[in-house]
């Protein structure tokens, strides 16, 4: 499930942007390791294959260790958002950054994998592009520290 990333700030702050009835979804067929590469405090990480894509994609898929009593798929739609935001406010800077010779931000593009009919064995993950020959640099942490550039 994902959301469109918007056109306009103005898009992006209408109240009714992040309704649910705006979600977009589709089947989804998918491998996963068995075992996550990489375990934060807030996260698995696991290497996964989108197998409808012709070749298959690489992507990394990401389950909460944690959500506490509220509701997963709340946890996880916020993920989603938090990433629709990021990534058009990172747009909007590079446009601004190739005029000024500043370099660019990119954020990875979010969506939410529901697995399972939705009852308690539902199981939820966030699934991003799995970087690979780039540069990674890591600009905040658990604790909202920034890093220097």
């Amino acid at each position: 499930m994902w959301y469109h990333i918007p056109d306009t700030l103005n898009e992006l702050k209408d109240s009714n942007y992040f309704d649910k009835s705006n979600l977009f979804s589709e089947s989804f067929s998918f491998k996963i390791a068995s075992q996550p590469f990489s375990a934060g405090v807030e996260k698995y990480a696991y290497f996964a294959f989108d197998i409808k894509s012709n070749p298959a994609k690489n992507m990394v898929m990401k389950e909460y260790l944690y959500v506490g009593r509220n509701d997963p798929f709340e946890k996880y739609l916020e993920a989603v958002e938090v990433s629709i935001v990021a990534h058009f406010l990172a747009t909007k800077f590079n446009l601004i950054s190739e005029r000024k010779s500043i370099p660019k931000v990119n954020f990875l593009y979010t969506k939410l994998l529901r697995c399972g009919t939705i009852d308690l064995c539902t199981r939820y993950y966030t699934i991003e592009p799995r970087l690979k020959d780039t540069e990674y640099k890591r600009f905040n942490a658990n604790t909202g520290v920034i890093t220097e550039l």
